[in-house]
């Protein structure tokens, strides 16, 4: 899926059913953008390959209520020498104070990816908690992609 840009206009949220399946599919495409700025740094090291093989179902309680059918969304594994070391799992489309969470799974640590972003933004503001030390985010880049790769390793 791709992100269309609203025009100010058309940027007022819907209602009912509407607005929660237009909040579905907008996790969907902010998801698969996030998955997408992984893998491409993940390309450039050697040692690492991303696989979208393993899925899991999003079924939350506002889209049971609407009848929305459950979604289907990868999970994103991170394998060094065939072994996976990080898998990033999302979890929930929207919470409180938040515009989604990915859980970063790995051997001996985890973390939680949380988008900061106000709905509709069309720019994701990824944070990245430790679950030591979750008082404190890290702005998610590049860099701390690398740096949770190099923790993987």
């Amino acid at each position: 899926m791709k992100r269309h840009h609203q025009s100010p206009a058309s940027t007022q949220v819907p209602t009912g059913a509407q607005a929660v399946a237009k909040r579905v599919d907008d996790w969907q495409i902010r998801v698969g953008e996030l998955y997408a700025r992984f893998e491409s740094l993940v390309a450039t090291k050697t040692k690492f390959k991303a696989r979208r093989t393993r899925k899991v179902q999003l079924k939350v309680g506002l889209m049971i209520k609407h009848h929305i059918k459950p979604v289907t969304l990868d999970i994103l594994d991170i394998e060094a020498d065939g072994a996976i070391v990080l898998s990033l799992i999302p979890k929930a489309p929207w919470v409180l104070g938040a515009n989604g969470i990915v859980d970063i799974v790995g051997a001996s640590a985890a973390w939680t990816l949380v988008d900061e972003s106000e709905f509709p933004s069309s720019t994701p503001k990824w944070v990245l908690y430790s679950h030591v030390g979750r008082e404190v985010g890290r702005h998610f880049d590049r860099n701390a992609i690398s740096s949770l790769l190099t923790s993987a390793a």
